[in-house]
């Protein structure tokens, strides 16, 4: 059930058509949300359960808590779940398995669970090309070079110019 499969380089996220002036010359989309850069370390989740919760009460909740979005988190939260179960199955088998002995039936599963998890992720918008598709933006914090301008301009009276 993996998503269809795009000819071609991946699309560019809007920020960077944005920061190289949109050199294509196509519309880009309008309505966006922004939301606050953020940097959090965290440990991975346990379960499915962990997995939802830490995306909804991340950044990623201002889009992904819309209705439409429901079920495709129920069906992220239950794949993770088996992800897990198929992974510990896996770490129990004796370590002849490779010699040929024993059905890949498991690890065929575990690669399948995992390409839906992909996908499902990428429709969540969880990444800077997903994102953009979605119609959200990410505001990022300033730059070293960015903030010593800012602090230049201010002190030269250009920063309430414009």
């Amino acid at each position: 059930m993996a998503g269809p499969r795009r000819p071609g380089p991946a699309p560019l996220p809007n920020e960077s058509k944005r920061r190289r002036g949109n050199p294509g010359g196509r519309a880009l989309p309008k309505p966006l949300t922004l939301i606050a850069p953020s940097v959090v370390v965290v440990d991975p989740p346990g379960d499915g359960a962990d997995l939802v919760r830490s995306l909804i009460e991340g950044p990623a909740g201002a889009w992904i808590g819309e209705p439409d979005r429901i079920a495709l988190v129920e069906l992220l939260r239950d794949a993770w779940d088996e992800r897990i179960a198929l992974r510990s199955a896996i770490a129990a088998l004796p370590p002849d398995w490779a010699a040929g002995r024993y059905s890949p039936a498991a690890f065929i599963r575990l690669e399948r669970v995992e390409r839906n998890l992909t996908t499902w992720l990428s429709m969540l918008g969880l990444s800077p090309a997903d994102r953009s598709r979605l119609g959200v933006a990410e505001v990022r914090a300033k730059s070293n070079l960015e903030a010593l301008r800012a602090r230049r301009d201010a002190r030269l009276g250009r920063g309430r110019a414009g």
